[in-house]
């Protein structure tokens, strides 16, 4: 007799559609629920366990259980090596961690809690929507993410049940026993859904109504794993070196260790055959176990040998010198890549200082001609044409990349964000225009003063000279020493830059009444320099209250001093 006639098949389809809905939208809760709750502490977290290889696999570990995705964990390594917070060598055993974290969540819902998945949902809701905190709303969040997981399984599991009586369909997940065709339908259905999770917990239901054994899941496991590269792959494209070896490392940790388990995959199933009769395993434990084995075993095979690994990718991915121009581009912000809202703010920072570093330039090649000025040196009037030149060049950079900082952070602030996450953006942003502003000053209030020299045909008398050198030599030191806190997330540093800014701004009062001391003396040449001296002074105490108010910021609000916002 032939049963399928009997199947209503708008019931199995809706349903199971209805189920993966609730699945979907029930791990994005939990997912961005957990990402909340831990976001501003994911610097502290990379810092603290990323000390080792086993340290960074822990690390993996943990990242994975927030994101619930190996493909989202990898991304975030991608922008954290873009923002030097991690090097590639270190990336490799957080990929293999993030490989392990990834069957929590096939543990977790291997729990046979179907008919209570209503509860969670209840509270979740209240608490998401009732919080009077964004960390309580954060916990509704996964909360309520936990119990539609749950809820959708269990529609799933009902959807499919009557499919156990269609042979045509059982005959149809038989096939996938075969190791290849099981690796390459696991790789094409997980690179479509995106989610390995969802995928090993279609497997569950399967498995639990009775419609697949371990012999045709153990295959389509190892195949999830290859399928969730494809967001990797494409969130590397057109990004540095080291991103692109980071995304190389991603593949490798997939598909090797799936050419060494296929052979391996009868006595795996035995193993964990035998495990079940031993231990009265359900299905879909059997499933999770399954998944759990080989993530595991990846793990095992790959991270004695991740140096080796490394050094591999590194020849098939060598160094390649990047040409200097003066075309205007961003170095770590991609505006095609959406990221975790506290990657962006990473992101954003290293970009920021790279912005920094070019107004430090800017303002580097702006006074040592200007204080070496001789006007009887034709090469040093030349020196100055030439500084011209390229201020006016360092400037429209400088703007530019302001700008897209700005709409980038913009752009970040308006996708939803916890209101930690949104004032470290709107402190971001003002920085950025603070920067923007030192460049200002230098293009508009120091560089007009080239021609007033030279137009008066004379240079700073001696004291007037070394006074300003000093206080040019402590800005540039200022500059040099916020941006190297700002490459190694030093807040200690960033703090003392900012006491010290503060005292080199309050310096220029002294150097007005050293100035005027000397005109009162009648002092010619510093009669005629006047003008521009003064002007110089005020320049300069603008420049060194400016890079107070971005040190103090970042000290403040973004990187603070104790690691806690």
């Amino acid at each position: 007799m032939n049963t399928s006639i009997e199947i209503d098949w708008f019931s199995v389809i809706a349903g199971a559609l209805g189920g993966l809905v609730f699945f979907l939208l029930g791990m994005e809760l939990m997912s961005n629920g957990l990402k909340s709750s831990l976001g501003t502490n994911i610097r502290n977290i990379l810092t603290k366990l990323n000390k080792n290889r086993f340290a960074s696999l822990v690390t993996g570990i943990l990242l994975t259980m927030v994101t619930q995705s190996t493909g989202a964990t990898t991304i975030m390594m991608l922008s954290f090596v873009e923002t030097n917070l991690m090097t590639f060598f270190q990336t490799i055993p957080v990929i293999l961690g993030a490989n392990i974290g990834s069957t929590f969540t096939s543990q977790m819902i291997a729990f046979d809690i179907t008919a209570y998945a209503i509860i969670p949902v209840i509270v979740g809701f209240l608490l998401k929507t009732a919080g009077f905190n964004d960390k309580i709303r954060d916990a509704g969040s996964a909360i309520l993410g936990f119990g539609l997981v749950f809820y959708g399984m269990k529609l799933l599991s009902i959807s499919v049940s009557d499919l156990k009586e269609m042979p045509q369909f059982l005959e149809m997940v038989s096939s996938a026993s075969n190791p290849v065709i099981g690796v390459l339908v696991g790789t094409l259905a997980t690179a479509i859904m995106q989610s390995s999770c969802m995928f090993t917990g279609i497997l569950m239901v399967f498995a639990k109504e009775g419609l697949m054994g371990l012999d045709e899941a153990f295959p389509l496991i190892i195949g999830s794993g290859i399928g969730t590269s494809l967001l990797v792959v494409l969130a590397a494209m057109g990004s540095s070196r080291q991103s692109k070896r980071t995304m190389i490392a991603h593949l490798f940790v997939k598909i090797v260790p799936a050419f060494i388990f296929v052979p391996l995959t009868p006595l795996l199933v035995m193993f964990l055959d035998w495990l079940g009769d031993l231990w009265t395993i359900s299905p879909e434990r059997q499933i999770a176990n399954a998944h759990t084995l080989y993530m595991f075993g990846s793990a095992l095979v790959i991270l004695p040998f991740t140096i080796s690994v490394a050094h591999l990718i590194e020849k098939i991915c060598p160094d390649r010198p990047i040409p200097e121009d003066n075309i205007p581009h961003l170095r770590y912000i991609d505006i095609n890549v959406e990221v975790m809202p506290q990657s962006a703010i990473e992101l954003s920072i290293s970009e920021t200082a790279t912005l920094i570093k070019l107004t430090g330039r800017m303002f580097d090649k702006s006074l040592k001609p200007l204080l070496d000025y001789d006007p009887d040196n034709p090469e040093s009037r030349r020196q100055i044409e030439k500084v011209i030149a390229d201020l006016d060049i360092k400037e429209n950079k400088l703007d530019f990349i302001e700008e897209q900082i700005r709409n980038y952070l913009f752009a970040v602030g308006r996708r939803k964000a916890s209101n930690l996450i949104t004032s470290q953006i709107f402190s971001m942003i003002s920085i950025v225009e603070q920067t923007e502003r030192m460049g200002d000053v230098i293009h508009r209030g120091i560089k007009p003063l080239f021609n007033k020299l030279i137009a008066l045909g004379k240079s700073f008398s001696k004291e007037g000279h070394d006074e300003i050198a000093h206080y040019y030599n402590n800005i540039s030191n200022h500059f040099q020493s916020l941006i190297s806190a700002l490459v190694t997330r030093d807040t200690q540093k960033i703090a003392v830059v900012a006491a010290d800014t503060k005292q080199t701004a309050e310096l220029a009062d002294s150097l007005r009444l050293s100035h005027i001391k000397r005109l009162w003396d009648e002092n010619p040449n510093v009669e005629l320099t006047h003008e521009i001296h003064m002007q110089l002074i005020d320049d300069l105490a603008d420049l060194a209250t400016l890079l107070y108010n971005i040190s103090s910021t970042f000290s403040r609000s973004i990187l603070p001093e104790d690691g806690d916002l």
